[in-house]
């Protein structure tokens, strides 16, 4: 395995779909930046319906799009397909950390390839949306990641299990007091 690399001071959004992040990632992002000091970039993915989102030329645009305006050292910090895009693009860049909030990825999805970054999976049983996306008949097939979690995660990280719905996280008590847990994930990357 490639060794970690140090966190660079930025932290970037990659949301999910039926949204440009600001209900959700765009929330974590400005309490990272607010209350912790992080440089954050909200990238710029195209609001897309989940049978879009899941066309491979659609992703296959999102996952050049997350590699054009982040670099090497960031943190990301990946919603549902945003978790998606985040694990396929450990495969190509070497990121410090990686925080998936229910993921639509495969449990076995292998981030032992994923250069050495510290990857954190927050999962809920509670995720009505993961379970019922998963099944739409187009595209590669959308995982329960985000509902039970990943496979063999260790050495590289853990999961971790909530009772929270899809996005509940990013509810304003929430998304307070889960941006000081993400920050210090980040911080001990270094």
């Amino acid at each position: 395995m490639i060794k970690s690399v140090a966190w660079s001071g930025r932290t970037a959004g990659l949301h999910g779909v039926r949204t440009e992040g600001e209900l959700n990632v765009d929330r974590g992002l400005r309490q990272l930046q607010e209350a912790h000091g992080h440089e954050v970039v909200d990238v710029t993915l195209p609001k897309r319906l989940a049978l879009s989102a899941r066309k491979y030329k659609n992703l296959l645009l999102d996952l050049e799009r997350v590699l054009d305006e982040t670099r090497e050292g960031d943190a990301l910090l990946g919603h549902s397909n945003g978790g998606y895009l985040a694990a396929w693009a450990t495969r190509f860049r070497s990121y410090s950390s990686v925080i998936l909030v229910n993921p639509a990825l495969e449990r076995d999805f292998d981030l032992r390839r994923s250069h050495g970054a510290h990857v954190h999976c927050i999962h809920s049983g509670a995720d009505w949306v993961l379970r019922a996306v998963r099944y739409l008949p187009i595209g590669p097939r959308w995982g329960s990641a985000g509902v039970h979690g990943l496979n063999d995660l260790a050495p590289l990280g853990r999961n971790y299990r909530t009772t929270m719905g899809h996005s509940e996280i990013f509810e304003h008590s929430n998304v307070v007091v889960w941006a000081a847990t993400w920050d210090r994930w980040i911080r001990a990357s270094r």
